[in-house]
């Protein structure tokens, strides 16, 4: 259905050899920068940047993908208007060729973040394993009611801003 990869960082962090001081097409995602550059649920920038050798030790994703948090922040997710590499604290899950609303999968994982956190593993840092991204079993009803849903979350949400 959809595909789920975890990222990957190049090492060392900071090496001139992967990272780049100048901004260069190559989008260093992290989840810091979800919080900082995303409205909407729509990530549109970062603060970091690959060089072209930085690119081939990461994670390519674009606008077929939503990306969130494999830990701590977990709950943290954006579709993308930016291409770019993640790190390895996210994971990517690709929409391409699915007949999936993307904006409802957003409203599905947050709605599951307790129960996601359960299945989670580690101590003193939950931690996210793409098998159970993969094996999550959500709901899917057919694409029209999907984007109703979507609609409906949206339209109460902003009645509840207006209060």
């Amino acid at each position: 259905m959809i595909g789920v990869q975890r990222g990957a960082s190049p090492r060392p962090k900071g090496s001139p050899e992967y990272w780049s001081s100048e901004r260069t097409p190559h989008h260093w995602i992290k989840i810091s920068d979800i919080t900082k550059y995303t409205q909407n649920d729509v990530l549109y920038d970062t603060d970091e940047f690959l060089t072209d050798l930085g690119t081939t030790k990461s994670v390519f994703v674009d606008s077929d993908y939503l990306i969130t948090a494999a830990s701590g922040s977990l709950g943290k997710i954006a579709k993308l208007n930016i291409s770019g590499y993640i790190y390895d604290g996210l994971m990517c899950m690709c929409f391409k060729n699915t007949s999936l609303e993307m904006d409802y999968i957003i409203i599905l994982i947050q709605a599951m973040v307790e129960y996601l956190m359960s299945l989670s593993t580690g101590t003193a840092w939950k931690n996210i394993t793409t098998d159970i991204l993969k094996n999550l079993l959500v709901p899917l009803p057919p694409l029209s009611e999907q984007r109703y849903i979507v609609e409906k979350q949206q339209e109460l949400f902003d009645k509840i801003t207006l209060i």
